[in-house]
C-alpha cells in the first residue's frame, strides 16, 4: 500500500489511469482474453504502461522522436484493457499457466506515481510475483516500488560501453551504472538489466559488461537488436546470429559462474576461444539452457526479437536436440 494512502484512493488511481494499461498479444492469449493461437505462450504476464517516452533511444518505437506505430514495444504489440486484468492474472498464476508479471513502464512525467498505485493494487488483489521494468531513475524510486510491493525490478543499460550508449541513448552511462549498483547494493538479488547486442559494440564489450553485472549480483536479460520500422535505427542490420550464439555462451559460462570473461580470449573484439576442452563445452552447453530467453526466472518473452518464421535468437521454449547442435555449431568456437 502506498504510505498514507487507502485502498480507495489506490482504486480511484486505478480508474483513472487504467487506460496506460496495455497488454502484450501473447499475454491476452494465455489469459483467456483472445482466441488466437499460439505455438508457445509466455510464461510471464506482460503488462505496458505508459506511450510516447520522453527518451529517445534510437531504437525504441516509443521514443519520442520514433514515428513507430505506438502500439509496440521492440516487435510487440500491446493493446488497451478494457477489464481488471488482475483477476485474471490471479487466476492464470493458481493454474501454473505464468509464474511472474512483468510490468514494462515508458518514461514520462509523473507516471511514478501511477505505476505505484497499479503495483499497491496488484499487491493486494494477487500473489503473483511482480517486476517492474523502467521508471527507476533514482535509488528513491526503486524504494518506493519495492515499498509498494514490487518483488523486483530491471533498470535497462541497453548498451555495452559508453560510445554505443552516447549514440543510441545519451550522455548518461556512468550515472546509470552508479543507480545499477546503488541498486542492487541495497537490494541484493533483486535487480536486473537488459542488454542489446548489436547496437554496434563488440563482442568483448558485451561480455565485459555481462561480466561487471554479475559481479554486482545483477541478472542479465540479453536481447538481440530489433530494427523497427519508424525508430531511429529502423535501417540498422540485426547481429549475425553466430555472434549473438557466442555472447550468449559467454553469458551463461558466467552466469552459472563456470568461467570468467578474464579466462576468454577474444582476436579483434570476437571471441575465439573458451578455457575449457571441447568435450567440456559441449557437455555445458548439451541441454540448451544457454540460448533460451535471459532474465528474470519464469520469463521467456516468446517472439519479442523475432517472428516464428524467422532465425530464432532467444528460444522461449525447450530446444530440440537438433536446434542444440545448430546453436553449438554457430558459435564457430567448438569443432
Amino acid at each position: 500500500m502506498i504510505p498514507g494512502s487507502s485502498q480507495a484512493s489506490v482504486n480511484n488511481i486505478f480508474e483513472r489511469k487504467n487506460n496506460s494499461l496495455k497488454v502484450s498479444i501473447g499475454t491476452e492469449i494465455v489469459l483467456g482474453l483472445k482466441k488466437n493461437r499460439a505455438d508457445t505462450l509466455p510464461t510471464t504476464a506482460y503488462l505496458m504502461m505508459g506511450e510516447k517516452c520522453s527518451g529517445s533511444c534510437l531504437f525504441c518505437p516509443q521514443a519520442g522522436t520514433s514515428n513507430s506505430n505506438r502500439s509496440l514495444l521492440s516487435r510487440v504489440t500491446w493493446n488497451k484493457v478494457n477489464t481488471d486484468i488482475w483477476p485474471l492474472i490471479e487466476r492464470a498464476f493458481i493454474q501454473g499457466r505464468i509464474y511472474r508479471t512483468c510490468i514494462q513502464v515508458v518514461n514520462q512525467p509523473g507516471i511514478l506515481n501511477t505505476l505505484i498505485g497499479e503495483v499497491s493494487r496488484a499487491r493486494n488483489l494477487t500473489g503473483v510475483p511482480l517486476c517492474i521494468s523502467g521508471a527507476v531513475n533514482s535509488l528513491q524510486d526503486a524504494e518506493r516500488l519495492f515499498q509498494a510491493g514490487a518483488d523486483r525490478i530491471a533498470i535497462a543499460l541497453d548498451a555495452a560501453s559508453p560510445e554505443v550508449y552516447k549514440r543510441v541513448k545519451g550522455p548518461n552511462f556512468s550515472k546509470r551504472l552508479r543507480l545499477l549498483e546503488e541498486c542492487a547494493a541495497i537490494f541484493p538479488r533483486k535487480v536486473g538489466t537488459h542488454l542489446i547486442v548489436g547496437l554496434g559494440e563488440t563482442e568483448q564489450e558485451m561480455v565485459n559488461i555481462i561480466q561487471r553485472m554479475y559481479d554486482m549480483g545483477i541478472s542479465v536479460g540479453l536481447f538481440a537488436f530489433t530494427p523497427v520500422k519508424g525508430s531511429g535505427m529502423e535501417k540498422w542490420p540485426r547481429p549475425a546470429v553466430e555472434s549473438y550464439r557466442r555472447i550468449q555462451t559467454a553469458h551463461y559460462l558466467i552466469r552459472m559462474d563456470i568461467c570468467r570473461k578474464e579466462d576468454m580470449v577474444f582476436h579483434g573484439g570476437e571471441l575465439s576461444e573458451l578455457p575449457l576442452t571441447n568435450e567440456k563445452i559441449k557437455d555445458i552447453l548439451a541441454d540448451g539452457s544457454a540460448f533460451l530467453t535471459s532474465g528474470c526466472t519464469g520469463c521467456n518473452r516468446p517472439y519479442y526479437n523475432e517472428s516464428p518464421n524467422s532465425t530464432m535468437f532467444n528460444y522461449p521454449r525447450k530446444l530440440t536436440d537438433e536446434e542444440v547442435k545448430e546453436a553449438v555449431r554457430l558459435t564457430g568456437i567448438i569443432p
